[in-house]
């Protein structure tokens, strides 16, 4: 038989009964008691400071608050958002986030929210002039006056740091160019006696499909050729012998084919080593299909650096990016590295209109939102303007087409998408016997 003590031990009932009958014990036995009571002790004491501690918490409790240290909230300088300006509202029954300055019309069949144009943010005396750069940094700009007022104020981080960087901005602000700003500092650091020692780096470019890496290899391959940097497309099946990859400065590829070259451990590894820079374009696409391939590629780059201590610096590039901080925290950007620029940025002025359709019934909403589209294309199009409208899927391509042809004849409003102009008349009529003669041909 055994008992239990306070401590929870398992103490042998033969020790038990010596110890109440006999006064002297075995050395061993009088040992064990020892330890068993400082045990016991001990828990003792855990106990008080336990009981001291719940006291202390309780009377913590009754008493007033005292006065915190702030907690200092970590602040981006270079974030331009004026989003945090928007108010609250209710649209359609839920609350939506809109500016101060938009518009909510409702109508029988539907709501919408006007949003105009953001006024642009005055930029004559902040942009960087081309001439003011180095002699590598005039090579790679030849061609430009100055940069935009985007590209003016990345400059600073860009150009004259290797800290990683995330930009936000809106399409066509001028990101690729802010790239190059990137890949022409990476140059001048391995100049040796006015010397660019090719064989010494690799810059990859990461776009998210083969068409739009083929334009940026073309585009850097131009902008770079007169500092004698090769510059070649990696997409797909292609494949390229070490002769040639030890002639090529910098490899603009997809996410999928960057994923396989990292993969490997034995031809590409020299490959991956020297990579100096990784600029990854349209960034965003993280919560999309490319998602874990582009959440792999930096996964695996940060190893790199870790595993090596070799810098690699990482770029992000992005259009559109609502949790921009949580992006920057992944690509390891620090808070000055992070840059977001909101509409008033936009080359050209852009006007939003939302619209949402009232009609719960599947039915009726598809017959609402085939008039609502046509109302706002016949109004865009008596504006003279040019109208694209977009479906959720090819099949609905045709059918939509034909929704807003009928509904025109039916209104008698088919003239106003006739063609008067006899040049563009002549056009369309060439255009359709090439098709034509290339379908008889197929």
């Amino acid at each position: 038989m055994q008992q239990k003590s306070k401590t929870g031990l398992r103490v042998p009932s033969q020790i038990s009964a010596i110890a109440s009958n006999v006064s002297v014990m075995p050395e061993a036995e009088k040992e064990y008691l020892k330890q068993i009571k400082k045990e016991e002790k001990a828990l003792d004491a855990d106990d008080d400071v336990y009981s001291e501690t719940s006291d202390r918490m309780v009377k913590a409790q009754r008493e007033p608050p005292v006065a915190r240290k702030a907690v200092q909230k970590e602040t981006f300088p270079n974030v331009y958002d004026a989003s945090a300006d928007w108010t609250s509202t209710l649209v359609g029954g839920s609350s939506l986030l809109i500016p101060k300055n938009a518009k909510i019309n409702t109508y029988k069949t539907y709501e919408e929210v006007n949003i105009p144009a953001t006024a642009s943010e005055p930029e004559d005396d902040k942009r960087k002039a081309i001439m003011s750069l180095d002699q590598f940094g005039q090579a790679a700009f030849a061609g430009f006056k100055s940069l935009n007022i985007i590209q003016s104020i990345v400059f600073s981080q860009a150009y004259e740091t290797n800290e990683n960087l995330l930009v936000c901005a809106p399409t066509g602000a001028g990101k690729t160019n802010i790239a190059m700003l990137t890949v022409v500092h990476q140059i001048k650091q391995h100049i040796v006696n006015d010397v660019i020692q090719k064989d010494k780096f690799k810059f990859m470019y990461v776009a998210p499909v083969t068409a739009l890496a083929a334009a940026m290899a073309r585009y850097f391959s131009k902008q770079l050729g007169p500092l004698g940097i090769s510059v070649r497309e990696l997409t797909g099946d292609m494949q390229f012998t070490d002769s040639e990859i030890a002639e090529i400065q910098m490899l603009v590829t997809t996410p999928e084919k960057w994923d396989e070259v990292t993969r490997k451990i034995s031809s590409d590894i020299a490959l991956t080593q020297i990579v100096k820079l990784l600029i990854i374009d349209e960034v965003h696409l993280l919560h999309g299909d490319l998602g874990p391939v582009i959440e792999a590629l930096v996964a695996r780059t940060l190893r790199q650096v870790e595993a090596s201590e070799n810098m690699i610096r990482i770029v992000g590039l992005s259009a559109t990016l609502p949790n921009y901080i949580d992006v920057a925290r992944f690509l390891r950007v620090k808070s000055n590295g992070l840059f977001y620029f909101d509409g008033r940025y936009r080359p050209v002025p852009l006007e939003t209109t939302c619209v949402g359709i009232k009609a719960v019934n599947p039915d009726q909403m598809l017959i609402d939102m085939d008039d609502v589209c046509y109302d706002k294309v016949v109004d865009m199009v008596n504006k003279q303007h040019q109208v694209m409208v977009f479906v959720h899927g090819r099949n609905a391509i045709l059918p939509t087409a034909e929704t807003l042809q009928r509904i025109a004849k039916h209104k008698n409003k088919l003239p106003a998408f006739q063609l008067f102009d006899r040049k563009d008349k002549k056009f369309i009529q060439q255009k359709k016997k090439q098709n034509k003669k290339k379908d008889k041909k197929i």
